[in-house]
């Protein structure tokens, strides 16, 4: 019986589930543990950041049926595969694996250090890689259950300022929609989800990787004031729905819809129209302009 709100499809799906959410410390993925914990689901939490897990964990132990937290870096793929292991021998083989945790950074490609790409792109696309890879294996011996791999808008149409962010977002994109296809043609009881988030009024953006602190403030300024951002638990309770409808494809938000429309639309036309629109931005952020 769900003790905690009203009923919804997702609540009712996830009630009394084990469900691992990955990148929980903050932002979307700890909307994503509290909105499950108000579920009733027994909750596997892993992130890099200790002390924003444990913040984490506490809000969600009065309505979760478990909590359980790990320190995880998830572009270290032997930390991951312990991870899956230890929550499969302490808690029992998940319902669902939210790969979510992301990061990013706002660089023109000339001025990108290499390792900074590497970092980008190990966490984003090499955590859902190893997430994926792990827990897989797992779902399948009950044939059932729900891979969720966070892509981004930017998985849809390329940024300009985040070549890095962009590559590991098509990545997902490319991984996700090819293990969909797997799943189907093989009968699968397992459903993989691909999630499109527009942005998200969350901490990214003040904790990307910047080339120095004018352009990190004037872009958190623009990220946080002026584009539609959707709120961290609005995004989580969208993707919670869309996982409940079995939709393969969960665009969130409202720019994140409008960014679809516009990559269905135009095709690779999207680049010019968004120079138009984007080249005055640029030019302020690279110090060309006014």
């Amino acid at each position: 019986m769900l003790r905690h709100r009203t009923p919804t499809p997702a609540r009712i799906l996830f009630y009394d589930q084990i469900v691992v959410v990955t990148g929980a410390a903050s932002g979307m993925g700890r909307s994503l543990a509290q909105e499950l914990a108000s579920s009733g689901a027994a909750l596997a939490l892993c992130d890099i950041d200790p002390d924003g897990l444990a913040d984490t964990a506490e809000r969600c132990r009065s309505t979760a049926r478990q909590v359980s937290t790990t320190v995880v870096d998830v572009a270290d793929r032997r930390a991951v595969t312990t991870f899956a292991d230890d929550v499969v021998a302490t808690m029992g083989i998940p319902f669902a694996v939210f790969n979510n945790a992301g990061r990013t950074a706002v660089i023109d490609v000339a001025s990108e250090p290499h390792e900074v790409g590497k970092r980008v792109f190990d966490v984003n696309f090499g955590g859902v890689l190893h997430g994926t890879k792990a827990f897989l294996p797992y779902l399948h011996r009950r044939d059932r259950g729900h891979i969720v791999n966070t892509s981004s808008a930017f998985g849809l149409v390329a940024s300009p300022m985040q070549s890095s962010y962009a590559a590991s977002k098509f990545a997902v994109r490319g991984f996700t929609e090819a293990l969909q296809h797997e799943l189907a043609i093989s009968g699968s009881g397992v459903h993989a989800h691909l999630v499109y988030p527009g942005a998200v009024n969350t901490a990214i953006a003040r904790d990307a990787i910047y080339p120095d602190t004018q352009v990190q403030r004037w872009v958190t300024r623009a990220f946080e004031d002026i584009l539609p951002a959707s709120s961290p638990e609005g995004a989580a309770r969208a993707i919670l729905a869309g996982v409940a409808a079995d939709r393969r494809r969960i665009v969130v938000g409202l720019d994140g819809r409008l960014i679809d429309l516009t990559w269905r639309l135009t095709g690779g036309a999207y680049q010019q129209i968004g120079g138009l629109v984007l080249k005055p931005l640029l030019s302020r952020i690279m110090g060309r302009g006014e």
